[in-house]
């Protein structure tokens, strides 16, 4: 009961915006030719990326010696920032370099379709973003709290929290440590996923079948990439909840036709979530 009243509530709050959205013709997408975007490669570029994260990255650790990983095993956040230091040089210089694989045309449509390089339509794409919260949050907590509640009761274990949180409690205590987890959350960790999984992802979905066909793949992959064996039954509540969010921040893509917005919904989204870690931890 304890997730079903909050989940409950947070239904109705959700259901109450959407409704107010959809009156004010929120969900009505922008009449633009839909622009082909040719990319060069695009399993590459999503495969590479996994790759990197996953294997890559960490291994790069273990090459460092011996003498540094037993340093930072007495320092748990040391040994994370470390990794997600590394994982981001990898990853920026992939992405840099799948980047010099495609034309300059196809980065620009990625980014924002032509019709739209203005820095007006750049402000109301990013304005929409950060109102999007209104909506996506209710709806993305409703979902937690309800597989939360299903989880416990089918496992009988308590929750764990997300590896992420886990960062950034033990990060706080360190401001230099603390400063590199916000950067990556709150910054790097919005702009590369959009880029890799809207888009790359969702383009390549997008040209092969219809904009809620491709949302939803590209919700699915999403999501499973944020799963973390060590979280156990807990990835079931972190699943579904991203899943939802990543909903819409398919369809912000397909809407503005840019980047930008659902970056701004991403980034919104995980500023509210530090913020009230890090009021809970306090």
């Amino acid at each position: 009961m304890n997730h079903l009243a909050p989940a409950l509530f947070l239904g109705l709050i959700g259901a109450l915006f959407i409704w107010v959205a959809a009156r004010f013709h929120y969900f009505r997408v922008k009449t633009l030719p839909l622009e082909p975007k040719e990319i060069n490669y695009p399993l590459l570029g999503i495969l590479g990326y996994l790759l990197l994260f996953f294997i890559v990255a960490p291994y790069s650790i273990r090459l460092l010696g011996r003498h540094l990983q037993n340093f930072s095993e007495h320092s748990p956040a040391l040994l994370m920032t470390l990794l997600q230091v590394i994982s981001l040089c990898w990853v920026i210089a992939y992405l840099f370099v799948f980047s010099l694989l495609q034309s300059r045309k196809t980065l620009h449509s990625i980014w924002m379709h032509p019709m739209r390089t203005r820095l007006s339509c750049a402000i109301e794409d990013f304005g929409l973003g950060v109102l999007t919260w209104l909506i996506a949050f209710p709806v993305v907590g409703a979902v937690s709290q309800v597989m939360e509640f299903l989880t416990v009761a089918l496992s009988g274990r308590p929750l764990v929290d997300q590896l992420a949180v886990r960062y950034l409690k033990m990060a706080k205590e360190s401001p230099p440590l603390f400063a590199i987890a916000l950067f990556a959350i709150l910054i790097a960790a919005p702009v590369i996923e959009e880029f890799v999984f809207r888009g790359i992802l969702f383009s390549y979905f997008r040209k092969k079948f219809s904009m809620v066909k491709s949302a939803v793949f590209s919700a699915i992959i999403f999501s499973l990439f944020h799963f973390s064996p060590e979280q156990g039954a807990s990835n079931v509540s972190l699943l579904c909840s991203l899943f939802s969010l990543a909903l819409f921040l398919g369809f912000l893509y397909e809407r503005q036709r840019s980047l930008i917005a659902p970056i701004a919904l991403h980034m919104t989204f995980n500023s509210i979530s530090v913020i009230r870690i890090l009021l809970i931890s306090n």
